[in-house]
């Protein structure tokens, strides 16, 4: 069980609204609210016990603990624009608890309620760590709302394993071989403008194993 990074599409007006608006419409038992808040989180929660080298079973149980975690846990949150932390928090204190005793138990009130405060033993590198999980949240939102071509070129260039050749990548988008490259450039043109309008440090980056001409790096 895995979830795409392409995610799946909703037109909902609630998808521009912030975190604490959105908690608001949960709690007052708009499910429409339920499926966009989770829409945005579900890969950045399920990142975090992939970064902990589960396996597939094992991540998807801490990942539906987690989600119960938010529905349960929600309403005693009182920082609601802090709610990525402390999803990235909980997620992180499951795999801990899950590594140490191999089962699924639940959290405490005074757990889920204090999450944010219980970082690693070396606050340096858990604010390192935590700070690197939202960093991918943003990319992951800055990918989701760029074209759907896009995102899966992007998602084929950059995530997948193995990386797709570009004959097999033009058959699947319907484009020519040869436009691969320049449909590449615009999208990461467009993925770069996204990720500085939210303020994040972009560089040019090449999908590995692609020359610089647009094609597959040639092996002996």
């Amino acid at each position: 069980m895995r979830f795409s990074l392409l995610g799946q599409w909703r037109e909902s007006r609630l998808r521009g609204y912030t975190d604490a608006v959105l908690c608001e419409e949960c709690l007052a038992g708009n499910e429409e609210a339920w499926s966009v808040l989770l829409e945005r989180y579900q890969n950045l929660i399920y990142s975090i016990p992939l970064k902990f080298h589960f396996n597939d079973d094992e991540t998807a149980e801490i990942f539906q603990a987690v989600v119960l975690d938010l529905f349960t846990g929600l309403e005693k949150l009182r920082e609601r624009e802090k709610l990525q932390h402390w999803l990235v928090a909980v997620a992180r204190h499951r795999c801990i608890r899950y590594k140490e005793r191999r089962q699924i138990e639940p959290l405490t009130e005074e757990e889920t309620g204090r999450a944010l405060e219980q970082l690693p033993d070396d606050r340096r590198q858990g604010e390192a760590w935590m700070l690197e999980a939202e960093q991918e949240q943003v990319l992951r939102e800055a990918i989701g709302r760029v074209s759907r071509r896009c995102q899966e070129l992007i998602h084929s260039l950059f995530y997948a394993d193995p990386v797709p050749e570009y004959r097999e990548l033009a058959e699947r988008l319907g484009v020519a071989k040869n436009s691969i490259g320049f449909i590449r450039d615009r999208c990461l043109k467009k993925l770069r403008a996204v990720l500085e309008e939210k303020g994040f440090e972009t560089r040019a980056a090449k999908p590995a194993g692609q020359d610089a001409g647009g094609g597959r790096a040639a092996h002996a």
